[in-house]
């Protein structure tokens, strides 16, 4: 439940307080601030959408927790591959909060390099696994920001060896 205190300075206090999380609290200048902020905050803590401590932590800060806890749990040359990703990741947009990161920066960032279109996806596959453990265990970030990947046709170019080609050829003539 919300409350609005009038402080000696003549602001107002918005404070909640609410079984299994700890206070909130902020200040405002008008009293009718107070009371939206105390509603919208309320709202998003009774539908499970609220995470204050998101705009506090960094993309570069996700990628070192992320190295520790979960790229122990794959092969080696899975892990390497999946660090050497990151740290590209981390190049580009290491200083970024993750609040911060969206489609537009995402495709942005891949844009401006001349990967193959497979490659692209792949390092999007990457960073997608990241943030949505974010997202999912240590609840970081609301959602995950979605990049469209690109249509990798599955056919396969096939090349005649020397006798296919001979074979070929004389059938033809």
């Amino acid at each position: 439940m919300a409350t609005i205190t009038k402080r000696l300075e003549g602001t107002y206090r918005a404070q909640i307080r609410r079984k299994g999380y700890k206070a909130f609290s902020a200040t405002f200048a008008k009293r009718q601030d107070a009371v939206d902020w105390a509603q919208k905050t309320e709202a998003t803590l009774i539908e499970r959408r609220y995470f204050p401590e998101r705009a506090k932590h960094t993309l570069s800060e996700a990628i070192a927790r992320y190295t520790t806890e979960n790229l122990p749990r794959y092969k080696l040359s899975t892990a390497e591959k999946k660090r050497q990703v990151l740290a590209w990741w981390e190049k580009r947009l290491g200083r970024v909060y993750l609040s911060d990161i969206d489609t537009s920066l995402i495709s942005g960032e891949l844009a401006k390099l001349a990967l193959a279109p497979a490659t692209q996806n792949a390092y999007n596959a990457h960073l997608s696994a990241l943030l949505t453990t974010a997202m999912r265990k240590w609840e970081w970030i609301p959602k995950v920001p979605k990049v469209d990947r690109f249509h990798i046709p599955k056919r396969r170019i096939r090349i005649l060896n020397d006798d296919e080609r001979t074979r070929l050829l004389n059938r033809t003539t």
